[in-house]
């Protein structure tokens, strides 16, 4: 596949994405900078681990899902969509706690 499809996105938090409308990708520090944002380079790169060195600005934001791809991540795992899961931190109080999906991927 082409696509990133971060399920489920980041619940909205005004105190650390003020502002924010919509709730935002799990993986924004990956994407190329939108033109117009309202956050400065130095803001963001404040906010990634090791100021993002290495690894952050590398796609282009074509490759991260609308908010219907991401909502039809269930049907997209029974219908077998997708190349790879692919889990962030796994264990007790950590990013993936508890695994999303985990049942549905287990029957699919």
């Amino acid at each position: 596949g082409s696509q990133i499809v971060d399920a489920p996105a980041m619940e909205r938090n005004e105190e650390h994405w003020p502002l924010d409308d919509a709730p935002r990708s799990h993986f924004w520090y990956l994407a190329h900078r939108e033109k117009g944002t309202r956050f400065r380079e130095k803001d963001l790169r404040e906010r990634m681990y090791g100021y993002g060195f290495s690894y952050a600005r590398m796609l282009p934001p074509e490759v991260f899902p609308t908010p219907e791809e991401r909502e039809s991540v269930i049907d997209s795992i029974y219908r077998r969509d997708f190349d790879g899961i692919i889990y962030g931190k796994v264990g007790p109080k950590q990013g993936c706690d508890p695994l999303p999906f985990f049942e549905e991927l287990q029957e699919a």
